[in-house]
């Protein structure tokens, strides 16, 4: 075929065309697949008889292109944030949960009778880090008592079980403390004292 038989035809499929360039709307339809496939080929026919909207519909389809390849990756890297928000929120929550119930435990009036009821260190006494001697009074049958420390939010920073009425413990972090002490009883009752808070200061 010679150039003006290559010629000849293109002017014929012009012709065949006819009509305006498509519309910036038809061309998008024409790339995203919408419409029969008589509508999707005449709009075709109209682009390329026309060489700045046959450069747009190129233009158009590149975009298109590269959006649906970055589709697939952009959702996994919102589903990776996603998960990982949702593990830490379980995370805290279940700590929540403990500090919590744990707060509750320490702040709940014990009995009037027969709770540990303690000496020294006085209620919001202030020391420094080191070793600090804990005492209470004794209640009546008791088989030994679990000391503990805890930080001001309820965490457990340390525990110990003895039969004495006092027990020496090492402080090393400064900051607010409460300290408590829990009768254990022969019939595996544990009655709880009114917690004591500290503070630790260099």
């Amino acid at each position: 075929m010679t150039d003006d038989d290559l010629r000849r035809a293109y002017q014929a499929r012009v012709n065949r065309a006819g009509g305006p360039p498509p519309t910036p709307e038809e061309l998008a339809a024409l790339v995203s697949g919408s419409g029969t496939e008589a509508e999707r080929l005449e709009i075709l026919d109209r682009a390329l008889a026309h060489p700045e909207t046959a450069r747009e519909l190129e233009l158009l389809r590149a975009i298109t292109a590269a959006e649906r390849a970055e589709a697939p990756s952009r959702a996994a890297r919102w589903r990776v944030p996603l998960a990982l928000a949702a593990t830490v929120t379980l995370a805290v929550s279940a700590t929540l949960l403990v500090l919590s119930r744990r707060q509750a435990e320490i702040l709940r009036a014990p009995p009037a009778l027969g709770a540990p009821a303690p000496i020294t260190p006085e209620d919001a006494a202030v020391r420094a880090p080191g070793n600090i001697t804990f005492v209470w009074h004794p209640v009546p049958k008791a088989g030994g008592y679990r000391f503990e420390l805890l930080t001001e939010v309820g965490a457990l920073v340390t525990t110990t079980t003895t039969p004495d009425t006092s027990t020496a413990v090492g402080v090393a972090g400064t900051g607010p403390y409460r300290w408590v002490v829990v009768a254990l009883l022969p019939d595996g009752v544990e009655v709880l004292s009114r917690p004591r808070s500290l503070r630790i200061t260099p």
